[in-house]
């Protein structure tokens, strides 16, 4: 599955040589490094793009005059003194856009995000029959209406609406394939039907949560010194994406995959809704991490943690706090995904070039028993070096706690949006 059709992008990687190409490029170029969220100076931007400061200064001068830049206060003067450089950001209040969260089943948030990334508006819809999809399209009705009241008073434009969704679903399309919600239903029809309702000409995007959450790892700017990220994603469903970098422009980038359903272990003893055995869900979710550790309850009988297994009263980020904290059986229940995280990272560096994986979810805040037994059990599975110097990091999103994880989609579905707002807008000028 592609997260970016190649009608909603436009391809910059065959430049005409002519003037105005080369300078909605150079825009361009400026404003992706702008769009991170960090105020720069002509300087800084000029060093990161290896423009010069010249060609800055007159791609500034216009971009201020527009209103896509302005100005954002003075910048720490050098070592050896001198006038505080003038620093640059995009302007926030240009746009915004609507993003509707389906990270959890039964769930709908909605939010409002400006170019900067700020949420102006957040609210949570519980869906009142989640196996219904009436009740689901009636609920992302009412709450794109909410949202644009809630707007009223922003007086920029709107880029869009986005909806980020927790299951497999056709960017292509705008459908969501085998909905979690029911199992009596192939796809919902969200992109069609929503578009019939809202006003013509406001884009609609469908993807997998997961593709926009790893499209909000490239904000964080040593991630675009790679050339190939793969970003796993593990709650209540595993999901994945690949993120490939195209050429040196650094928003240029095709994603691949949501990759709940490779198969690692077809002789697991655990099967998945789908109806294979040995699936990613079926493996390294929350729901397979509980059913394990169900398993092992009776060969740790004098386990405070197993009796309360048990009587299901722990959740997983509670086995991740024991396990940390040097319980025998925690530990032991995490194991199995370690050696299942390793198997999974080995053959994705195998079949494609991976310089580095992002893990989010609650692994990343699994702690460092957990990352020190992963490293390990890579080394072990490299014997012939297949997966290099692979470097293996977890989602700063993530490492801040469960809520960080939705807020992480959210906040990769509305720089998703905004680099195609920007970039329509300035092809336009």
């Amino acid at each position: 599955m592609i997260l970016f059709s190649k009608d909603s992008r436009p391809d910059l990687q065959c430049l005409s040589g002519k003037p105005s190409d080369l300078k909605l490029h150079n825009q361009q170029l400026v404003v992706s490094l702008l769009s991170h969220g960090h105020p720069l100076s002509a300087s800084e931007l000029a060093s990161q793009s290896s423009l010069s400061k010249t060609t800055i200064s007159k791609i500034l001068t216009e971009l201020c005059r527009l209103s896509i830049v302005c100005s954002a206060g003075k910048g720490d003067s050098t070592s050896e003194g001198g006038k505080k450089p003038e620093l640059f950001a995009l302007n926030s209040a240009l746009a915004a856009t609507i993003v509707l969260s389906l990270f959890r089943r039964d769930t709908l948030r909605c939010a409002i995000v400006d170019l900067g990334g700020n949420i102006l508006y957040q609210k949570d819809h519980l869906l009142e029959d989640p196996q219904s999809y009436e009740v689901l399209r009636r609920e992302m009705l009412a709450c794109i209406s909410q949202a644009r009241e809630a707007a009223a008073s922003f007086a920029g434009q709107l880029c869009g609406i986005v909806i980020s969704y927790a299951g497999i679903a056709n960017a292509e399309t705008g459908d969501i394939l085998y909905p979690i919600q029911s199992f009596q239903s192939q796809y919902y029809p969200l992109r069609e039907d929503l578009r019939r309702q809202v006003s013509a000409g406001i884009p609609v995007y469908v993807d997998n949560s997961c593709n926009y959450s790893g499209y909000a790892e490239l904000l964080f700017d040593d991630n675009l010194d790679y050339e190939d990220i793969t970003v796993m994603s593990f709650g209540d469903i595993v999901s994945g994406c690949i993120l490939q970098q195209r050429n040196g422009y650094p928003r240029r980038r095709g994603i691949a995959g949501e990759f709940g359903h490779y198969i690692l272990d077809p002789s697991a003893k655990d099967r998945c809704y789908c109806g294979c055995r040995g699936c990613l869900d079926a493996l390294l979710s929350k729901g397979a991490v509980l059913n394990f550790g169900r398993q092992l309850c009776l060969h740790f009988p004098f386990s405070k943690v197993a009796r309360q297994m048990e009587q299901g009263s722990i959740d997983v980020e509670e086995i991740i706090a024991a396990a940390n904290d040097g319980d025998p059986f925690s530990q032991q229940i995490l194991l199995r995904s370690v050696q299942y995280l390793a198997l999974l990272i080995r053959n994705c560096c195998s079949l494609a070039t991976v310089s580095k994986v992002i893990i989010q979810g609650f692994y990343a805040r699994a702690g460092t028993h957990f990352r020190t037994c992963l490293l390990e059990e890579l080394k072990k599975t490299n014997q012939l070096n297949i997966h290099g110097d692979v470097v293996v990091e977890f989602s700063r999103y993530s490492e801040q706690g469960t809520e960080y994880d939705e807020y992480a989609c959210i906040r990769g579905a509305s720089y998703f949006m905004s680099d195609i707002y920007l970039d329509h807008l300035l092809s336009s000028l």
